[in-house]
């Protein structure tokens, strides 16, 4: 049987939309800044958060981290609906593998989650592959089912494999490499034809620059928002998000999609890898959680909330 989640203490410090002031609303692109928070624990397990989802009404969070460890916690939202805590005591705990195991050595990888009709499926790096974890109440309460995994994903770097995900509209799932180019500007990708998920069509990301995609959810319409990552020794650490019509996710295609907003100095950013969708009070809120890599030191693990503007 899968192990017991454990309770974890978590502190949180707000943190600014920007280093320099600003005049006018906190707005980036898109974009409009409803708080931010610089997660800490003095639990070892705690960092590397690489994936994240959000409940539909923003109450409760699920991330999962590059050691293969999960964290459950609750949000805290002040009078105006801003992001201003996180409640003081979540749950952590390690994935299980389809024997009921806890994940080890390079098998641990975890760098994506989206929600299923079925389950929560997570994509790990390492040895690529995805698993959904059935619905029984608890999350992760249930070993997981081996989805099979498309042909020629095997190519993919051992540390650029799947690091974007989402479940789409209908019931598909969408995955996109971070290093697996089919051309020079082109990174590999899947679409499946739904559950079991078996049979897969290949799709192609376009790269703009440096950026590389690290996170993606989907909008209440059925668009999806995928989040990127650049680093550069000159520029550092910046994002960019980018909407994809869902008319625009078919087999064979070449998506890109519309920059909606762009996170570097400035405005608050970090090594952000994982994105999530909720709603509250008529208002479509846009997550981002950011990978301190377990270097508490030089990186920070954020968590960000938006508004997005129409």
């Amino acid at each position: 049987m899968p192990a017991a989640a454990d309770p974890i203490a978590l502190e949180s410090k707000r943190v600014a939309f920007s280093e320099e002031e600003v005049q006018g609303p906190p707005v980036v692109g898109r974009l409009e800044y409803r708080g931010g928070l610089h997660l800490t624990s003095s639990d070892a397990r705690f960092g590397g958060w690489s994936g994240l989802i959000v409940s539909p009404d923003g109450g409760a969070l699920i991330a999962i981290s590059d050691n293969g460890y999960w964290l459950t916690a609750k949000p805290i939202y002040d009078r105006a609906g801003r992001l201003d805590a996180i409640a003081p005591e979540g749950e952590i705990g390690v994935l299980q593998d389809p024997i009921g195991k806890p994940v080890r050595g390079r098998r641990r990888d975890a760098e994506e989650i989206t929600a299923l009709p079925e389950g929560l499926a997570v994509a790990f790096e390492g040895e690529h592959r995805v698993w959904i974890y059935p619905n029984d109440g608890a999350p992760f309460a249930r070993a997981p089912i081996v989805v099979e995994m498309p042909r020629g994903l095997s190519r993919a770097p051992s540390n650029k494999g799947i690091e974007t995900m989402t479940g789409l509209a209908d019931g598909r799932l969408m995955i996109v490499t971070e290093g697996l180019f089919s051309a020079p500007d082109r990174l590999a990708g899947w679409i499946s034809d739904g559950p079991p998920h078996r049979a897969w069509s290949p799709i192609a990301w376009r790269t703009l620059g440096e950026f590389v995609p690290t996170g993606a959810a989907r909008l209440p319409g059925g668009d999806v928002l995928v989040l990127q990552r650049r680093f550069t020794w000159i520029g550092g650490l910046a994002s960019r998000i980018s909407r994809v019509a869902a008319r625009d996710i078919v087999p064979g295609a070449t998506i890109a999609g519309e920059e909606i907003a762009r996170l570097e100095v400035p405005v608050v950013h970090e090594n952000f890898e994982g994105i999530a969708v909720a709603a509250r009070d008529g208002d479509t809120l846009v997550y981002v959680i950011s990978d301190d890599n377990y270097n508490a030191v030089l990186q920070r693990s954020l968590l960000l909330m938006f508004a997005l503007k129409p």
